[in-house]
């Protein structure tokens, strides 16, 4: 999803006074124009240093049009949040430039998003149907951004306009269960070291090697609450390391594995990153990868 940060200001803030004087040729000076009245705001330097009063005040103010289309239900969706949704995007001419119809749906962390979505999406609740009509200032402003047949997909200064379907927020459903619903195991071995493997599809091709280097799928959330901090399904293309070169979770949990195998790893913090925090992953943190691997490279 063309979907990208972008360092835009929210509100503009004007402050000023008006100072009109008429001059009148060959007649005697012209009286002294009334003094514009302090409000009774604090005083203020002007460049030259001299103390001034606010006079006049105003403010330019962007707004996001949001439509409720259906309400959801559940906890209200918090700033920051990392949400799971559809979503279908356009120009306001109709011009689609990006959807999730006929595919998954996706998850992102609002604070990694345009800011007229960080602004937009806070209050939705799971189940809920929201479009939003996001000025060009809060999305991607004077930038343009390119399509594949070399026209703008994006247009410079377009406002954007959005239908979102809200399905899980910080990886929970409206009552408070992991979404999506976990996947039953077909068998469950815990080591003694803590490490939780839980088989949840044979593969049907070459088994894995301790230290091989793998393509596989996967998921990462916090197994305390199922937060998302990681996934190859979102970026849309497999992942490909040596095991060497992975946590150890991984360098235990997935030789065995065979190609089309699918498996979930819960791995307690000692052999994930200890005491270390990592970007959406706090210290002395609990893991959980569901895993797929697609191919073996050795």
């Amino acid at each position: 999803m063309f979907i990208r940060p972008l360092a835009v200001l929210a509100a503009f803030l004007a402050a000023g006074t008006t100072n009109a004087q008429t001059v009148k040729p060959a007649e005697a000076p012209a009286a002294a124009q009334p003094a514009a009245q302090p409000t009774g705001d604090p005083v203020y330097e002007a460049p030259d240093g001299t103390k001034l009063s606010v006079v006049k005040k105003s403010k330019v103010t962007i707004t996001i049009d949001i439509e409720e289309l259906r309400l959801g239900s559940g906890p209200e969706c918090p700033p920051g949040a990392t949400v799971m949704i559809n979503y279908h995007g356009m120009l306001e001419n109709g011009k689609v430039f990006d959807t999730t119809r006929g595919k998954k749906p996706v998850n992102f962390n609002l604070g990694q998003l345009i800011l007229g979505w960080q602004l937009g999406i806070p209050g939705m609740k799971v189940g809920g149907v929201r479009r939003i009509t996001i000025p060009y200032q809060l999305a991607y402003g004077d930038q343009e951004i390119p399509g594949q047949d070399g026209e703008p997909l994006i247009p410079a200064k377009s406002n954007l306009v959005f239908s979102i379907e809200m399905l899980a927020i910080n990886g929970k459903d409206a009552d408070g269960n992991p979404y999506p619903p976990k996947e039953k195991a077909l068998s469950r071995v815990e080591k003694d070291n803590g490490l939780i493997i839980e088989e949840l599809r044979i593969g049907d091709g070459a088994e894995c090697p301790p230290g091989a280097t793998v393509v596989c799928h996967y998921r990462g959330v916090l197994a305390v609450d199922g937060q998302q901090f990681d996934s190859s399904y979102d970026r849309g293309q497999p992942a490909t390391f040596p095991l060497s070169n992975v946590i150890k979770g991984w360098q235990e949990g997935i030789p065995g594995m065979k190609v089309g195998g699918k498996r979930r790893l819960i791995i307690p913090a000692e052999l994930a990153y200890g005491a270390m925090a990592r970007p959406g992953i706090p210290a002395n943190s609990m893991l959980e990868f569901e895993v797929e691997l697609v191919d073996i490279k050795n």
